[in-house]
């Protein structure tokens, strides 16, 4: 198979699926990874000098648990189709957070080609410090996900800012603005 831990990102639905893998053809990292605009998706992602590309390749590579949180952070740039190859949305496996140095040093530009950020079923999220623009449903997607959004700035979407369905996220200093749908749409969720 792709990896010896699959998540969501490998394979979906991933509910319907079981695995008995014997060999993974690209090696996971339990560790933090660094992504950059400027770097380059054969590096490793192990340090700041040495970034990977894509956020993509960074969700493929990382492997988190229960145990082991680990964190994608993204150095300054723009992160979109056009710029370094972003693939959209970003569908963020349980146990990885993703944080950027600033909401105006760091953005996600989905370039109005997909959502920005997809969040189902995840309940152990941190996403900081990230300017989200560009989704052409949502900038933001929680379905029954309780992340924590913090330092963000969630604008300019051409649907909703925030999607919130049955999730339950604790926010601080987040600024939705300029999204044509509505900024924060609610559905049996109670954000904190």
């Amino acid at each position: 198979f792709t990896v010896i831990n699959p998540n969501k990102i490998h394979a979906a639905p991933f509910s319907n699926f079981s695995f008995d893998i014997l060999h993974g053809k690209i090696q996971q990292v339990d560790a933090d990874l660094f992504v950059s605009p400027s770097g380059d998706d054969n590096n490793s992602g192990l340090t700041p000098d040495d970034p990977l590309k894509t956020i993509r390749q960074a969700l493929i590579i990382i492997f988190a648990d229960s145990l082991d949180q680990n964190t994608v952070r993204l150095l300054e740039g723009v992160y979109s189709p056009s710029t370094n190859g972003e693939f959209f949305p970003v569908n963020l496996p349980d146990f990885v957070n993703l944080a950027g140095t600033g909401p105006d040093a760091v953005i996600l530009d989905a370039e109005e080609s997909a959502d920005v950020i997809n969040l189902e079923q995840n309940h152990h999220n941190f996403l900081s410090g990230l300017g989200i623009t560009g989704g052409s449903g949502y900038g933001i997607n929680c379905s029954y996900s309780n992340p924590t959004l913090e330092n963000l700035k969630v604008y300019n979407n051409p649907g909703r800012g925030i999607n919130l369905a049955s999730s339950n996220p604790a926010m601080s200093d987040v600024t939705v603005s300029n999204n044509h749908g509505c900024g924060i749409y609610f559905s049996n969720s109670v954000p904190q």
